[in-house]
């Protein structure tokens, strides 16, 4: 795996990682303004970052968002434990 495939996965990661505590707290705090929109603003990068990462490197899951780009490229990529 690239450098630059590193840092877009941890990007993503990243990014799932603060709508997976937002969630949490919108459990919590469901009426909360501030959290709603972060949680909004959340959503929108990950999909951003998703459909560029497809785009750009392959899908990240086998069913991936776009059959048309990359279709088996994810089977030819190292895997995670082999990087």
């Amino acid at each position: 795996m690239s450098a630059y495939q590193m840092d877009f996965t941890h990007e993503l990661q990243c990014t799932g990682f603060a709508l997976t505590e937002v969630q949490l707290y919108l459990d919590a705090h469901p009426d909360d303004p501030y959290a709603l929109q972060d949680f909004a603003t959340l959503q929108k990068r990950m999909r951003s970052l998703r459909k560029a990462y497809e785009q750009q490197v392959g899908p990240l899951t086998g069913y991936g968002d776009d059959h048309t780009i990359h279709r088996t490229g994810w089977v030819e990529q190292p895997w995670p434990w082999e990087t």
